[in-house]
C-alpha cells in the first residue's frame, strides 16, 4: 500500500493495481450529454467536440467523469451496463460452462461510472449488485478453468475471453505455477544431453 493508502502493485509484482487498471481504461469512449457549449478540445489522445447542450457526444471516460464532477454533463452508461443486459449476462454466464465474452474493461468502467455518476444510472444499486454477481460467477469459472488446465497433460495454458481485471487477478498465480512447472519439467536442451 502506498502512503496515500491506495493499493499498489508492489515492486517486482507482475500485476497492476486496481487504480492502474482504471487509469488504463480511462480512454474508453463513452457517450455524454453536455450541459455546456464548448468548441473542440485538442487532447493528447485526439480531439473531442464541439460540445453543444443536449447533443450526445462520445468522449474518453476520464473526460466524461471530469465533466460530470463539474456538473457539465450527464453520462450515458454503455448498453451493457443496464439492469436488463447485466441480468442477461449473469443468466448466460450461469448457464454456460465456458467463460463468455464481456467488455474487456467491464469491471473498471462499471466501478468508475458507479462511483462518479451513479445518479445517471437507472437502478444503480441493482446494477452494482448484478456486476458483483457477474464478477463472482466469472471468478469461480476462471479458477475452475485454471485447475482444469493444470490437471490436463499440457505444456501450456490457454484462457478464454477474460477481462483485464480478471487477467490481472490470476496472473500472479499462473506465473507462479508455470515457474514451478519450469523447475520440475525437463527443458528441451536438457533432453539433448
Amino acid at each position: 500500500m502506498s502512503r496515500s493508502g491506495a493499493p499498489t502493485a508492489g515492486e517486482g509484482s507482475p500485476s497492476l493495481s486496481m487504480y492502474e487498471l482504471e487509469f488504463i481504461c480511462g480512454d474508453t469512449l463513452i457517450e455524454i450529454i453536455p450541459r455546456m457549449q464548448l468548441e473542440k478540445l485538442h487532447l493528447v489522445s485526439g480531439s473531442c467536440g464541439p460540445f453543444r447542450p443536449n447533443v450526445p457526444i462520445r468522449v474518453p471516460l476520464w473526460l466524461a467523469l471530469t465533466l460530470k464532477k463539474r456538473g457539465k454533463c450527464t453520462i450515458r452508461a454503455p448498453a451493457w451496463l443496464s439492469v436488463e443486459e447485466l441480468q442477461r449476462l449473469v443468466a448466460e454466464e450461469r448457464k454456460e460452462s465456458k467463460i463468455l465474452p464481456v467488455p474487456f474493461h467491464y469491471l473498471e468502467v462499471g466501478s468508475l461510472i458507479l462511483s462518479g455518476a451513479a445518479q445517471d444510472l437507472p437502478e444503480a444499486q441493482r446494477v452494482r449488485s448484478l456486476l458483483e454477481d457477474l464478477e463472482n460467477i466469472r471468478t469461480a469459472k476462471i479458477k475452475k478453468h485454471i485447475d482444469d488446465e493444470l490437471n490436463a497433460d499440457k505444456s501450456g495454458m490457454t484462457f478464454g475471453p477474460i477481462s483485464a481485471m480478471e487477467m490481472n487477478r490470476v496472473r500472479p498465480q499462473v506465473l507462479q505455477t508455470l515457474a514451478q512447472f519450469e523447475t520440475i519439467l525437463p527443458h528441451d536442451d536438457d533432453r539433448d544431453n
